[in-house]
């Protein structure tokens, strides 16, 4: 295995520095995916109480069950899915919980089939495994989604599963419930696990968002990974969970008892409230990012070098930039030092991604019409 040095992880975070924040003091960064609303007063309130009340300690090395009993509630509530609660762990992070699934389902040689462009930490999560990550180029001409045909010619005796992210990072695009069930009977042909990242659930704006696990036959054969970040706006809280077969989170759990043993005890509290809440403040959340995406979109198709796209899920936008002739890096360090706007380069998420550009709705609409005011003036 390769050593773990700075230089092998710098490419997976382009331009993503402090010291640019600090060399531009008037930056609008769109950048990150850390979205700017504070977390709800009512749940930073009840997790103050709880901690108040004793709960600084050690939780259970799977969670809270209180906080695992909610989950139970929520997806059958919410999915009309039946499950206990020895399919959950409660871990320290979406990408804890991702790195987890990986490392207790994959054997050396394993490959895992994700998307190009892709969150950039899936192949070094496979990596880190002994797993081969196996790249399917999404196209632009088919609106980034994925061809089933496509994906079926990828499998070899050797895949073990599929990532599978919707609403989707960069991408900004979700799954038909066709495409689902397209992707479901591939999975089960092949007898295959689905790595589900259901990260942006309750940003898909033009369809209801379906889980794949809730298909017919896909409960057995999909690991979950969910977090509180930004279905919650709760980046800081640092909070996710696994869903899987007990067998799976038995052995997550025997891993991470070795690793930081429990999810944090305050932030697994202010989970409890945010599900018990999620009514309430959800539908305020998503119309936000609603709003900052269709503002965005305005804006740039009055640019005639972007070419945007339509408006369909996720707190990213993904737009081309090929017809101003500069790479997407390229472009990203323009505007950073011409406007002082920060864009991520679409080449950061695979070489699919080169000629785009992604934009993480974390700024206000202020602040975006303030961006595009800049831009224009170039």
């Amino acid at each position: 295995m390769r050593p773990y040095t700075a230089a092998r992880f710098e490419k997976h975070r382009t331009g993503i520095t402090e010291q640019i924040q600090c060399q531009y003091d008037d930056l609008i960064d769109f950048r990150i995916g850390d979205p700017d609303l504070t977390t709800s007063t009512r749940i930073i309130e009840q997790a103050a109480r709880d901690a108040c009340n004793g709960y600084t300690h050690y939780m259970g090395s799977f969670g809270d069950p209180e906080l695992i009993n909610e989950l139970v509630e929520f997806f059958e509530s919410e999915y009309d899915q039946d499950y206990t609660p020895d399919h959950f762990m409660i871990t320290a992070s979406g990408s804890h919980a991702m790195w987890l699934a990986m490392q207790v389902t994959l054997n050396p040689g394993d490959e895992v089939i994700i998307t190009n462009p892709c969150f950039d930490s899936y192949p070094l999560q496979i990596e880190d495994a002994g797993g081969k990550a196996v790249r399917l180029k999404q196209k632009p001409e088919n609106g980034w989604q994925i061809v089933p045909e496509e994906l079926e010619q990828l499998i070899t005796p050797k895949t073990r599963g599929i990532v599978l992210n919707t609403p989707n990072n960069p991408c900004a695009v979700s799954c038909s419930d066709e495409l689902l069930k397209a992707i479901a009977d591939i999975a089960e042909r092949h007898d295959l696990l689905v790595y589900a990242d259901d990260i942006y659930t309750i940003f898909s704006y033009v369809r209801p968002f379906t889980p794949i696990a809730a298909l017919p036959g896909m409960k057995e054969r999909t690991i979950t990974v969910r977090s509180f970040s930004k279905d919650y706006v709760m980046t800081g809280w640092r909070l996710g969970f696994i869903q899987a077969v007990p067998e799976v989170i038995q052995a997550a759990g025997a891993l991470n008892g070795h690793i930081v043993y429990s999810a944090p005890s305050v932030s697994q509290r202010a989970a409890v409230a945010a599900l018990r809440l999620r009514h309430e403040l959800q539908p305020m959340i998503q119309q936000e990012f609603q709003k900052r995406a269709e503002c965005a979109l305005k804006r740039m198709s009055g640019i005639p070098y972007f070419d945007c796209g339509t408006l369909d899920s996720s707190i990213y936008l993904f737009p081309g930039i090929q017809k101003t002739g500069l790479s997407s890096e390229a472009f990203c360090a323009r505007m950073l030092q011409q406007a002082h706007v920060g864009f991520f380069p679409g080449n950061a998420f695979g070489s699919q991604g080169e000629g785009y550009i992604r934009i993480a709705l974390t700024c206000s609409e202020e602040q975006i019409n303030e961006a595009f005011d800049r831009i224009e003036q170039l």
